[in-house]
């Protein structure tokens, strides 16, 4: 909300926020390694390679990626302010924490952060690293209540599951690690859509060698507490992405932003500080470097960055899916038919993927293609609002004002969403039903008061039905709420031409 009242939707302003959460989170780790080891050269270290690893690049030129720096962010200020042993600073540090915990959900495993750490570095018995640990347990259990009632109010989406075998499954964690490290070590072939199930037979080479990296992190746990510490840093916070649960993927680099912090002090804790270390040191981040600059422009715009990435993830229904959009963007019909096809024939189960292609026909204005396939979708997922919406739209063109009025209250029936209202209202206001249109708005006005979409469909509502002092009011209420939405001031200057009209 902040980047879109500065910027708009100039994108430099995003990555210039992302940017400088990124550095926040390197500049703190720094300052907090050094607390923690006595250690000024191995934190500048270690905080370089977190910032200038390429592997992060998912979590800092994705604008999207920003919850891992917010949440990482708000992980080490509330652990260097509890470290500060005082009342206001301890209140400040609950207030960062949960921050943190708004941001994204691996700040769940930040107490254990705090238990490891005064269990292994501090020596304490482990009942005092329960309690140096527990304020910010106790503030994480609240919070998982608290979240889970408000979703419970929207619909909580139903988890993902892995349909595998137990005999895979038992290997995604090895296999997992193995990725990770590998990456880690040599970041050669970077892309968003990473996956250790399908592959064929060298899947198996990467399941041995998962099982010899976590034999090499127990070693080099042994080699002394700071190395254990960061080993346990790693594996606890990796341990949730390895596999274990079913999530949206089974691997992804950016999940990697907070763990690889542990095993880049545990490595750098057992190097010895010598002139060639500090050569080969500097070569090695020199190196990074390069490669992050070489990997950010795969963001340089949409096309680029899903080509490169089917191109190494063809398997990927969602990539394919969002190629064929950005071919419709471009007008390449023939390549986005080709690719929303191959994305549906991927993923046969994917409502994504059906809402796209339905969505593709209804724009070349096959209306019987995209009637066909949105009905396919609503067997999937029968409250599936967005193809509840195609439906809606393929009876307008129809003519058929009831049945696409039955599909649109079908579908706010399953959702409070106030975007889906404002489609509903514009449809009323074309069908020159002022009245419900009038009260679909002030309905959206009602959820989402700061909503200037809302307060636009209201005055044009209002200037239809020629109420046009209110209606200026709504425009300009719409105005005040979003200075960069074009809307009301195109909204303003019709309203003029209405009024100039009827006098």
């Amino acid at each position: 909300m902040a980047d879109y009242a500065l910027w708009g939707l100039t994108s430099s302003g995003y990555h210039l926020t992302n940017l400088l959460l990124h550095l926040t989170c390197a500049l703190l780790l720094a300052l907090l390694l050094e607390q923690l080891t006595a250690n000024r050269l191995l934190a500048f270290t270690v905080a370089t390679l977190f910032a200038v690893h390429p592997i992060l690049a998912n979590a800092v030129a994705y604008v999207a990626g920003r919850a891992d720096s917010l949440a990482f962010a708000g992980m080490i200020a509330a652990w260097l302010l509890w470290r500060q042993r005082h009342p206001l600073f301890f209140t400040l540090s609950m207030l960062c924490y949960l921050g943190a915990l708004c941001s994204r959900e691996n700040a769940f495993l930040f107490p254990l952060l705090i238990f490891l750490h005064g269990l292994t570095l501090e020596r304490k018995h482990w009942r005092h690293a329960v309690l140096d640990a527990l304020p910010f347990a106790l503030l994480a259990v609240a919070f998982a209540f608290w979240r889970h009632s408000v979703l419970s109010i929207h619909g909580v989406v139903p988890p993902t599951q892995w349909s595998v075998p137990w005999t895979v499954r038992l290997q995604l964690p090895l296999r997992a690690l193995a990725t990770y490290i590998g990456l880690l070590a040599w970041p050669a072939h970077l892309q968003m859509e990473r996956q250790v199930v399908l592959g064929g037979g060298w899947l198996y080479v990467l399941t041995v060698a998962g099982t010899l990296a976590a034999a090499g992190l127990v070693l080099l746990a042994r080699r002394s507490r700071l190395a254990c510490f960061g080993v346990c840093w790693f594996t606890v916070t990796l341990l949730p992405v390895s596999g274990l649960f079913s999530l949206n993927a089974t691997v992804a680099e950016h999940w990697l932003y907070v763990p690889c912090v542990g095993l880049f002090l545990a490595l750098v804790s057992v190097i010895p500080p010598t002139r060639t270390a500090a050569v080969v040191g500097a070569l090695t981040l020199a190196a990074l470097t390069a490669r992050t600059i070489v990997r950010n422009l795969d963001w340089r715009n949409a096309m680029v960055f899903y080509t490169r990435t089917k191109s190494v993830a063809p398997y990927s229904a969602a990539v394919r899916s969002n190629l064929g959009l950005e071919y419709v963007a471009t007008g390449q019909t023939n390549r986005a038919l080709s690719e929303l096809l191959a994305a549906t024939q991927l993923a046969p189960e994917s409502v994504h993927a059906r809402n796209n292609l339905a969505a593709f026909y209804l724009r070349q204005g096959d209306i019987g293609r995209s009637e066909a396939v949105a009905e396919e979708t609503l067997r999937l997922s029968t409250d599936n609002t967005s193809a509840l919406l195609r439906l809606a739209a393929v009876w307008e063109q129809r003519g058929d004002f009831r049945k696409a009025r039955l599909c649109y209250l079908r579908a706010l029936g399953h959702s409070l969403s106030v975007p889906l209202r404002l489609e509903y209202g514009q449809f009323l206001l074309r069908q020159r039903q002022c009245s419900e249109a009038l009260q679909i708005a002030e309905e959206a006005c009602a959820l989402e008061p700061p909503n200037a979409e809302a307060h636009n469909l209201r005055g044009a509502v209002l200037a239809d039905s020629g109420r046009f002092a209110e209606a200026q009011s709504a425009f300009e209420r719409a105005r005040s709420l979003d200075r960069h939405s074009p809307n009301a001031t195109r909204n303003l200057a019709r309203l003029r031409a209405l009024r100039e009209k009827h006098s």
